[in-house]
């Protein structure tokens, strides 16, 4: 992983933080990224924080669905 000095999140495959990671593994910055899809009907979204510089902070967009194939 890249080093990460300030705040980012991980999104995780499942309920629980040892699951795999989504994506790029973690998010931080202003870049926007590709839509993340899970494998089941959960996922955990951790925010990291050192708590010294304040910011705008993260937008999460979720929805909700079934897959069409």
């Amino acid at each position: 992983f890249q080093f990460y000095r300030y705040d980012w999140l991980e999104i995780h495959d499942g309920n629980i933080s040892s699951s795999p990671l989504l994506g790029c593994g973690r998010y931080c910055g202003k870049p926007r990224h590709n839509p993340i899809m899970s494998n089941g009907n959960a996922v955990l979204v951790r925010l990291f924080t050192d708590k010294e510089i304040t910011n705008t902070g993260f937008l999460i967009k979720f929805e909700a669905g079934n897959m069409h194939y």
